[in-house]
């Protein structure tokens, strides 16, 4: 007698295509960026992770713009019906937003007298660089630490950098004493 004949059926799914970003991380921002998970596949559901680690279906559903206002790695799979997971698509942001424009205080102008300058910013954390005879500063400047005595004519320059950013736009002030 025969023995009985044995069949499988076997459904191999093909991934999905991988994601992609509407946002190119080509080049360092200065402004935080809106990024988009875009697939190829209509009706396809995004997972993503920003913290280093590979999404998964388990990860954050993308279901709108995500904003990056850091240096992050965005990294997304898709997935949609009659498909598998697919490849993990990564783009690493790099965001150096600058620090706010210094204040110098007093304000440029003439005085009869020496004059107590002091540089301010309104970043939070932002360290203050300076120069005096209107030279411009860098993140290898004198570091603000408190007033600065203007006893002859001088010109104050400032910039300032917080964590993660970029130098701000340099202040000036002229004083004639």
């Amino acid at each position: 007698m025969p023995s009985a004949v044995a069949t499988a059926a076997y459904v191999v799914a093909l991934p999905a295509p991988k994601p992609y970003f509407s946002v190119n991380a080509w080049f360092p921002f200065n402004v935080i960026q809106y990024v988009s998970i875009l697939d190829s596949i209509p009706g396809a559901t995004m997972y993503y992770t920003t913290d280093g680690s590979k999404p998964t279906v388990n990860s954050a559903l993308y279901i709108g713009q995500i904003t990056v206002s850091q240096t992050e790695t965005l990294e997304a799979v898709a997935i949609a019906p009659g498909y598998s997971v697919s490849p993990v698509a990564s783009e690493t942001y790099i965001v150096q937003i600058p620090a706010a424009l210094p204040v110098i205080t007093p304000p440029a102008g003439a005085y009869s007298s020496a004059q107590s300058v002091t540089i301010t910013d309104a970043t939070p954390g932002a360290v203050i660089y300076y120069m005096r005879n209107g030279i411009t500063p860098t993140a290898n400047s004198l570091r603000y630490t408190g007033p600065i005595a203007v006893s002859s004519s001088d010109t104050i320059k400032a910039t300032a950098i917080a964590a993660g950013g970029s130098l701000s736009p340099v202040a000036a002030a002229a004083y004639v004493i």
